[in-house]
């Protein structure tokens, strides 16, 4: 690699942080460029009342090793994150946990001890997982999770495997892609015991990665501009201008949103990019509301992260409320199923559901709903990435979108794809400078 070699990554989300991050530990001249002033791109710091909070409630999990071993990287320290055993609770229903043993006797026995389900129930699902197994974790590639899981009870679907779903696809189980989902329950539940760990952040997301890995940037002599954002890259014999700065870079790595990374492109006006462009639009996003609660008396719940039985034809839309102090995260994932409603309808109807799952009067003093109208995109059957590179030289993507190497390492949007793809747009970038 030639020495101090230039390299600009748009947009400082866990992608773009992690290419940066991964750039700047070899040596190169990095510049991370970001539009807002608070890093962390759809995974970031918000404040209510005076205090951080996120603008969407993420967990992470056991499996997700890319960004553990980038957060140890960059110095965060261990208590960002409290480690639960895998658990799935419900106030006023079903209670699955697994013991700290071994695999797979934890998840053996987590399905063997759960309250709440039937003898017939806890079959099914025993019987479910060991044929995921068998095969291998394999799934023809057109079925989608409701499919997969016909075989399954109805009270194993409705407690267990849709809510699995919804969270972690952040895709109804009619629309979500079986195989992306045979993905995440291999590498969670049918890997080591500690795979299936929760990770709950003790932090606000900015301050559990961005922060941390600005520094670790500029402490190698890599720039972190913030409030900066670069509205087009001009291709020149020299590598890239980005005009906003009058600066020149070898090589552009975009990990800006989907849409964002559209409107980079196409003002490339390079036919080289069609086919990109193309597979780049049929891309559709899910909607993700977190609704905060600070009640006027104190609520503690039974554990720091409950599931709720949502039942959007009865009003109740949240599926899983989080323990943040004084404050309540209620979690609507595919939120589009209230994206008809006032943020005061929505307050009062959340409000009710938890009063009825925890059977105690609430009265919210502070409420107040955030809403990332295209915190993913909607994982199915058949969805093509791209890949990091373009063919474009110098030019490559990062993002929680793009391909794994593998179609069966493919995982939805999640933290831990982002920091995958940032870290390959990195390796890529660092090996056309050599």
């Amino acid at each position: 690699m030639k020495n101090r070699y230039k390299v600009a990554v748009v947009g400082a989300g866990w992608a773009g942080c992690a290419a940066a991050v991964r750039l700047a530990q070899q040596g190169a001249q990095v510049t991370l460029f970001e539009a807002a002033r608070t890093l962390g791109g759809r995974a970031r710091r918000v404040e209510l009342e005076g205090v951080a909070l996120d603008n969407g409630q993420h967990l992470l999990l056991g499996a997700y090793e890319r960004c553990l071993a980038l957060m140890q990287t960059v110095g965060v320290q261990d208590n960002a994150l409290s480690r639960l055993p895998l658990q799935l609770r419900y106030a006023d229903g079903l209670q699955l946990q697994a013991p700290r043993w071994p695999a797979p006797w934890h998840l053996l026995w987590a399905m063997l001890s759960a309250h709440g389900l039937s003898w017939h129930d806890k079959r099914s699902l025993m019987t479910f997982m060991l044929r995921l197994q068998r095969q291998h974790w394999r799934v023809a590639a057109h079925l989608n999770v409701a499919e997969l899981t016909q075989t399954l009870t109805h009270a194993v679907r409705q407690w267990v495997t849709d809510p699995l779903c919804i969270s972690a696809l952040n895709t109804p189980p009619q629309e979500a892609c079986a195989q992306v989902f045979a993905n995440v329950l291999r590498d969670s539940l049918g890997a080591r015991r500690e795979h299936s760990d929760m990770l709950v952040p003790q932090v606000d997301l900015s301050t559990l990665f961005p922060d941390a890995a600005a520094r670790f940037i500029q402490a190698r002599g890599g720039e972190v501009k913030t409030g900066c954002a670069v509205n087009g890259i001009v291709p020149s014999h020299q590598g890239f201008l980005i005009p906003e700065t009058s600066q020149t870079f070898d090589q552009i790595i975009l990990a800006t949103p989907i849409s964002r990374t559209q409107d980079f492109l196409k003002n490339l006006n390079d036919e080289r990019l069609s086919a990109l462009l193309i597979l780049l639009e049929q891309f559709c996003y899910e909607p993700i509301t977190t609704v905060y609660l600070k009640p006027a008396q104190r609520i503690r719940l039974p554990a720091p992260l409950l599931a709720l039985n949502s039942a959007p034809l009865c009003q109740h839309y949240a599926q899983y409320v989080f323990e943040r102090g004084d404050l309540l995260a209620l979690v609507i994932s595919t939120a589009r199923i209230v994206s008809g409603l006032r943020h005061d309808e929505l307050i009062t109807a959340v409000t009710h559901q938890l009063c009825h799952a925890l059977n105690e009067p609430i009265q919210p003093e502070v409420a107040r709903v955030i809403t990332e109208k295209r915190a993913t995109y909607l994982c199915t059957p058949g969805l093509q990435r791209p890949d990091v590179s373009t063919p474009v030289p110098g030019l490559f993507l990062a993002g929680d979108y793009v391909a794994e190497p593998d179609p069966l390492t493919h995982y939805p949007a999640t933290l831990e794809t982002a920091v995958r793809a940032g870290e390959r747009a990195a390796a890529l970038a660092l090996q056309q400078c050599q």
